[in-house]
């Protein structure tokens, strides 16, 4: 997987384009996001970037390893609005696009409040950062990337729009097939989770004399469940399941996939040193041509809690993490021979 990005900044009549430098810390990201459900269910308070913050009058020093924690780093922080975000998803590349505006009152990150934008009039910007959950929660842990500004004199001015668009490309070189058409891409590489595909009860409930619903159907999240080999792009002869055949480590921004048994040829001897190379021991091509690695759909199912009880510390719904059925495959051509010790690598563009 590699993952781009392009910012563009406009400020009044100013156009400024930039390439941010992604953190190793959004790269984790995603390699944590695949390989635990319990973390899958949180990917788009990890993946998906709410917040731009903003740092004044001194430049930050880092590097792509740095972790910046924003509320040390940064001096205040723009939320991004609902409707100013958009993905979109195709076989070989997800698209994540986001508008972040200067409105009247901005999030003071030393004070944890929020404050006239005019406070900060005339100031230079010299560094901005892009991080998941809104600041006020505190939830989004350090800074995912980072723009160093300190020489293009970029201020808030009362009489400008300060208008930032950001646009992640996340892309692979592997091919796609899913076993249900509605899923059109690699979902574990998304930041705001595919497409819902089981039936969600609305869950009515009385209020002031209507029915109002209180669930929607949520997003489905891809768990990395199998590696497999065959000689077709959708299907598997040969599987292996992470955690029963074999492990999947998490090397921070690599998965290193270990205990395959040999997928070459049943005739294969390994040489030592007793042995001499003959037609009939010398290593012959594997059996398969793909290694394929599987991912399983997850969504989110809520239902009412039986134990509910109106003002009682109980919540009024439950949810319960539900296999779809659903599954897709990604596949790469396997030109080795012997042992195989796999890498799914997370890597800037």
């Amino acid at each position: 997987m590699k993952i781009k990005n392009f910012i563009n900044l406009k400020i009044g009549k100013k156009s400024i384009d930039f390439h941010n430098l992604i953190l190793d810390e959004y790269l984790e990201r995603f390699v944590k996001t695949q390989l635990d459900i319990n973390v899958s269910i949180k990917a788009p308070n990890l993946k998906k970037l709410r917040t731009l913050y903003i740092k004044f009058d001194t430049p930050l020093s880092f590097d792509a390893t740095s972790k910046i924690d924003p509320f040390e780093s940064f001096d205040i922080a723009l939320p991004l609005d609902l409707d100013d975000f958009l993905q979109n998803i195709s076989d070989k590349a997800i698209t994540a696009k986001y508008i972040y505006s200067a409105k009247e009152r901005v999030y003071n990150l030393s004070t944890r409040q929020y404050e006239s934008i005019s406070n900060y009039y005339g100031r230079n910007i010299t560094a901005l950062g892009f991080n998941a959950l809104f600041a006020v929660l505190r939830l989004g842990g350090y800074t995912c990337s980072i723009l160093n500004t300190s020489n293009y004199n970029i201020s808030f001015e009362e009489t400008q729009d300060f208008v930032l668009t950001r646009r992640d490309t996340i892309s692979t070189d592997a091919d796609f097939w899913s076993n249900d058409s509605r899923i059109k891409g690699p979902i574990h590489l998304t930041v705001d989770g595919g497409p819902s595909l089981l039936y969600q009860d609305p869950l009515f409930t009385e209020h002031d004399g209507g029915s109002v619903s209180s669930v929607v159907p949520q997003p489905t999240y891809a768990q990395l469940y199998s590696v497999g080999f065959s000689s077709y792009k959708d299907y598997i002869d040969k599987e292996y399941v992470i955690g029963q055949d074999i492990e999947a480590v998490n090397n921070g921004t690599s998965i290193s996939l270990s205990g395959l048994e040999n997928v070459l040829s049943n005739k294969l001897i390994y040489p030592n040193e007793q042995l001499q190379p003959s037609n009939s021991i010398y290593p012959l091509k594997a059996n398969y041509k793909y290694v394929i690695y599987k991912y399983k759909l997850f969504q989110e199912i809520y239902s009412r809690n039986p134990s509910y009880v109106e003002g009682g510390d109980e919540p009024r719904y439950i949810s319960t993490w539900t296999d779809t059925g659903v599954y897709y495959y990604q596949s790469r051509p396997l030109n080795l021979e012997g042992n195989l010790d796999l890498k799914i690598k997370y890597e800037r563009s």
